[in-house]
């Protein structure tokens, strides 16, 4: 594995979730990123990290997000 593959493994398994504040700092990260657009009322991430798509789906549950998960 890769050393960047590892961080996000690392990262993807943090569980701070009653920290809403971080987690919101870290959502706006996310869509920040050049991997995400805007497309009307919804949020497109992509990426090829499993690891980094299932801590941004976490993300948003836990901030009372719904909506599909591309």
């Amino acid at each position: 594995m890769s050393f960047s593959t590892d961080v996000k493994e690392e990262l993807s398994k943090l569980n701070n979730y009653t920290q809403k504040d971080s987690l919101q700092i870290e959502l706006i990260g996310f869509c920040i990123s050049a991997n995400t657009a805007v497309v009307g009322q919804n949020i497109r991430f992509s990426t090829e990290s499993q690891y980094t798509i299932n801590r941004f789906a976490k993300l948003l549950s836990n901030l009372r997000y719904h909506g599909i998960y591309d």
